[in-house]
């Protein structure tokens, strides 16, 4: 399934618009269209179909027109003074916003043979700015929500992160502005558990006020979590008991993908039909700036500087011999020669990979220079079984599909894509090249879709890049969104004058860009408002102001006093 920005816009105001929210917030939702992507297994033979989606999600707030504003989690001297922050309304009236939290994440879809694919939401980068004038938990509030809505409408989906503390991550030299604070390892990791707790409580609540109906099946929540470098009591004792989580329901201390996705079946069943064994390579997903991702390819290095690979010389002698053989061979293309040392290399690194024990790489893990220092942890919540979607939201989004040639399911309204003919034969080596427009000589070649426009009339079942749902609305390329997001990463947050400065600039790059990529009336529904809520009481109300943090009680034992004679 793709994601629309308007569905994801709409459940994100609706869930915040039940903040007490004493300021306009302001919601920046970029999401891009689907693309295909072979990196996310880049060491075995012949990858799984995937699509991939990033989502680039900012939190802004206005700034209060008074002196008297105290950044979020912070009693400390080093806040702005009253009269820095007068003097920086008294150049303009009108209300100064601020970036106060953001979310990148990439959504990896690997469609099936069946009416379900699987799917794996990669939260990539987390971050407050430290600067937002409310008291109110916005980059918490905001994480639920997000995680919400790909529970609520995405079939067999796996939420993972990977939780290490650092000063900053995409407001940079926050941490320098007085208002953030930044959590140890341990109570990073303790934070990112009670929000998952606080995903799971909060969505099982919300199934729970709509009826079941007959014939709809029961839905599978899986919570693990792992630190490296920690047994199972050890991490007890740092992370602490939590929430209480609904019955049946328990945190399991295991590594994530322990086992397969659905969808990979059909690249297992690929492997062998090359005679390949059972490798990390199918079964760990290489993400974006992931631990897991750098000690694969690690691996892969020093197993081929052990072991020279035999096969890189395989094309250069194939290309040899036709030379010297005469007319009667073909002289393969500068574009097949890199394709067949691309698929000669990943079959090596595949072998390299079978030697390794899943348990020794947990192992290992836990002793590399991002784990070993702090606490960090790998955090994991899988949804399983037929998913059910409101039926606001699915009536919304199938306004924006529309038609798609797909079937319905007669349990639910959502719409399958038509599924391909198994018996379609794939070239391997055309399969490498996710930007490759090679189709086989039976079928017409792929028409580009332009971020403006999509052409109705190309059947689904022709495109070889995109998922066979293809939103009407437009979409972001991922290269904008990566633009963007270098962009804000690139601002300095140090203090409140520059972060106003840079949110201010940020903004309005985003608009220009948005508006000319997909035009300005699409652009509209790239940007929400959470208008303030007046006459609130003095405490913000509705018990979602952050409390002061309390004195943990520690029981132990304490030796006894001897009593005065």
């Amino acid at each position: 399934m793709t994601i629309t920005t308007s569905s994801l816009r709409a459940h994100l105001l609706q869930s915040l618009s039940t903040l007490p929210n004493r300021h306009d917030l302001g919601l920046t939702i970029l999401v891009s269209e689907p693309k295909k992507t072979t990196s996310i297994f880049p060491h075995t033979p012949i990858p799984p179909k995937c699509f991939q989606q990033d989502f680039l999600i900012v939190l802004s707030s206005d700034l209060p027109s008074n002196a008297n504003i105290k950044p979020q989690d912070q009693d400390s001297a080093d806040a702005p003074s009253s009269s820095t922050t007068t003097s920086l309304f008294e150049q303009d009236e009108s209300p100064k916003k601020v970036l106060v939290s953001a979310i990148s994440a990439n959504l990896y879809t690997f469609p099936s043979s069946s009416s379900t694919a699987s799917s794996i939401l990669y939260i990539s980068k987390v971050d407050s700015s430290g600067y937002s004038p409310s008291a109110l938990p916005l980059t918490r509030l905001l994480i639920v929500s997000f995680f919400n809505f790909f529970l609520l409408h995405v079939q067999n989906v796996r939420i993972q992160l990977f939780a290490r503390s650092q000063n900053q991550y995409l407001f940079a030299n926050s941490s320098q502005g007085g208002g953030k604070k930044v959590l140890s390892g341990a109570g990073l990791c303790k934070w990112w558990k009670n929000v998952y707790e606080e995903c799971v409580i909060s969505y099982i609540k919300l199934k729970s006020t709509n009826s079941t109906k007959e014939g709809e099946q029961e839905e599978g929540i899986r919570l693990n979590y792992l630190l490296p470098g920690y047994e199972q009591v050890e991490s007890l004792n740092l992370l602490g008991k939590g929430k209480d989580l609904p019955e049946r329901l328990k945190w399991e201390y295991k590594p994530p993908f322990d086992n397969p996705i659905t969808s990979t079946g059909n690249t297992n069943a690929s492997t062998n039909s090359r005679n390949l064994p059972v490798s990390l390579a199918t079964l760990i997903p290489s993400l974006p700036d992931d631990p897991k991702t750098r000690f694969l390819e690690e691996l892969v290095t020093d197993s081929f500087q052990q072991n020279p690979n035999p096969l890189k010389q395989r094309p250069q002698q194939q290309k040899q011999g036709e030379s010297s053989s005469g007319s009667a061979s073909v002289k393969k293309s500068k574009k097949e020669i890199e394709l067949e040392e691309e698929l000669n290399q990943r079959q090596s690194s595949h072998i390299a990979l079978s030697k390794i024990d899943k348990k020794e790489f947990w192992e290992r893990i836990g002793f590399r220079q991002e784990c070993a220092g702090d606490v960090t942890g790998f955090f994991t919540l899988e949804m399983s079984g037929k998913n059910k979607i409101n039926g606001d939201v699915e009536t919304t989004i199938s306004k924006i599909t529309g038609e798609t040639g797909g079937e319905k399911n007669e349990q639910s309204s959502t719409i399958i894509p038509p599924i391909r003919p198994t018996t379609e034969i794939v070239d391997p080596i055309t399969s490498l090249d996710p930007e490759s427009e090679k189709v086989s000589i039976a079928q017409p070649k792929d028409i580009p879709i332009s971020s403006n426009s999509i052409p109705s009339s190309v059947p689904a079942s022709q495109s070889t890049d995109r998922p066979d749902t293809i939103p009407k609305e437009p979409l972001l390329r991922i290269e904008i969104i990566n633009r963007l997001l270098t962009a804000l990463t690139n601002l300095d947050f140090a203090n409140l004058t520059l972060a106003i400065e840079g949110s201010e600039i940020w903004l309005k790059q985003v608009k220009s860009i948005v508006k000319g990529e997909i035009g300005e009336k699409s652009s509209e529904g790239c940007f929400g408002l959470i208008p303030r809520k007046v006459d609130l009481p003095e405490s913000g109300g509705a018990g979602l102001v952050r409390k002061e943090r309390q004195e943990e009680k520690v029981t132990m034992l304490m030796p006894r006093k001897k009593k005065k004679v």
